[in-house]
């Protein structure tokens, strides 16, 4: 069970990097496509046109998102946020060519997670599979 985990954590590691890399691949994107500062709701309302609606999703996900979306939301003791507050938030917006371009790299980047997803849920059920076999039972057999 210590090589399971010892797999698991490694693979985790992989998945911890890759999704640096795909964090990365935003903040060069912002480097590079010069950038205008732009409200929110703003860009949640042309997401369809001028804005590529995967490299938004990609900048939600990212720290720059999540620090964003920190800041405006409120309350002390759950935080909520109501759509014309995040509305009022800011976003450095690369041209939409940066932005195709870093959502093509950002897609080539969806089989690799998925696969190493797919080998963390396999991680997850060795050792069940170890204890079916040690003990002779078929762990998709139903009762």
């Amino acid at each position: 069970m210590v090589e399971v985990e010892k797999a698991r954590k490694a693979v985790e590691v992989q998945l911890a990097e890759l999704i640096k890399l795909g964090d990365a691949i935003i903040f060069d994107s912002l480097k590079k496509g010069q950038p205008s500062s732009c409200l929110l709701g703003d860009v949640l309302i042309e997401v369809k046109k001028d804005i590529g609606e995967s490299w938004f999703y990609y900048w939600l996900r990212s720290p720059l998102g999540e620090q964003c979306i920190t800041s405006l939301a409120r309350g002390a003791v759950r935080k909520r946020m109501l759509f014309s507050r995040l509305a009022e938030g800011n976003i450095d917006l690369p041209d939409y060519k940066t932005q195709q371009l870093a959502s093509a790299a950002l897609a080539e980047l969806n089989p690799m997670r998925t696969s190493i997803e797919r080998q963390l849920t396999e991680i997850d059920l060795l050792p069940q599979k170890i204890l079916s076999e040690a003990f002779g039972s078929d762990p998709t057999a139903t009762k």
